[in-house]
């Protein structure tokens, strides 16, 4: 197997000629030894096919089963959760197996092994696997590290690194968090949520934990502290910033301290997607005129219409959102605010 608990199919028919590898492949899933996972969404993508559709067999008894001693959360490393609100609801492990091989698969660099196997050499990556999470250096040499907690009630993705002040520090944790909130909707839609952001302590203290949306508006609102997820403590914003320099970029504000742009021409991203189907969910009648607005063809609409799980016009339009703020149609602008205001204004 590859360092990541990944082998794709194709092997398995080799290592197996003489039996049916649909049966072999249900044995084992029904055994719990691994799962069925398609690395690349099947969908029509708007830069053209993806390049694996093809499910693959991932099995957790291959990787670690604890964190390894040398992958750490560094105090100051920014830290993003996504926790159940109800005690009853958890996240579950197909949630996590997909979560750990889709970004395995998106994010660190290819693995240059001793591995002589063509089927099994693409599965190979710069990243650390086990069995509640994945570790990886990006090639500007940020960490970032991706843990699911033991109860799997909360998921905390971590990104640390001594320079958080280059844009490509800031565009990778908008990124790996964008794909987190999209597989946590396509598998976990049930499960009601909330975004968390924690504030950097040494590793002695006690965490705190503060709401994203909470956060959110105190940037807003220019407020100067900000109050805990429990209401108990207390955080200046100003001394978090310092810790922090991005920190309303990292939340989805436009700094009233950075330079003055117009409001509409700042770019939206994954963390905007709540707010934006919000505020415009009486215009989800509309989805389809809204989407061809937004640069959407209308075999790409067609294949939200066909995913599992959706139903109706709310479902699509919220969909059709995330997908927008993910990725953008090439042929159109970033997914500005002033970009959505325009097609809604059109239908």
């Amino acid at each position: 197997a590859s360092n990541t608990g990944m082998i794709p199919i194709s092997k398995l028919k080799s290592l197996f000629p003489q039996y049916n590898i649909d049966m072999i492949i249900q044995f084992l899933i029904r055994f719990q030894l691994c799962q069925q996972i398609t690395l690349v969404p099947t969908r029509t993508t708007l830069n053209g096919p993806p390049t694996n559709s093809c499910p693959d067999l991932f099995f957790p008894p291959l990787v670690s089963a604890s964190r390894p001693v040398n992958v750490i959360i560094p105090s100051d490393a920014f830290q993003w959760q996504i926790c159940t609100i109800n005690i009853n609801q958890s996240f579950s492990p197909r949630f996590l197996h997909v979560l750990v091989s889709r970004t395995a698969d998106q994010f660190p660099l290819p693995h240059v092994s001793m591995c002589l196997d063509p089927d099994l050499q693409p599965y190979y990556r710069c990243c650390t696997v086990w069995s509640r999470g994945i570790s990886w250096m990006s090639e500007e040499g940020y960490t970032v590290v991706i843990e699911m907690r033991e109860d799997f009630q909360c998921l905390t993705c971590a990104v640390s690194t001594t320079d958080k002040t280059s844009t490509n520090y800031s565009n990778l944790v908008l990124s790996v968090i964008g794909a987190i909130s999209v597989i946590c909707d396509e598998f976990c839609s049930s499960v009601s949520r909330v975004g968390k952001i924690v504030y950097p302590l040494e590793a002695t203290s006690d965490a705190i934990t503060i709401e994203c949306e909470t956060l959110k508006n105190s940037l807003i609102k220019g407020s100067a502290t900000v109050a805990d997820s429990l209401g108990e403590k207390v955080v200046n914003i100003k001394e978090w910033k310092k810790i922090e320099p991005q920190l309303s970029k990292l939340i989805g504000v436009q700094d009233k301290q950075d330079t003055p742009l117009h409001v509409t021409s700042v770019v939206l991203c994954a963390v905007d997607h709540a707010e934006l189907c919000k505020i415009t969910k009486s215009a989800s009648g509309e989805w389809r005129s809204i989407g061809g607005e937004l640069g959407f063809s209308i075999d790409e609409l067609d294949s939200i219409v066909r995913e599992p799980g959706r139903h109706g016009d709310v479902d699509y339009y919220q969909a059709m959102l995330r997908k927008w703020l993910d990725w953008a149609p090439p042929n159109h602008n970033d997914p500005t605010l002033q970009c959505l205001i325009s097609a809604l204004r059109v239908v």
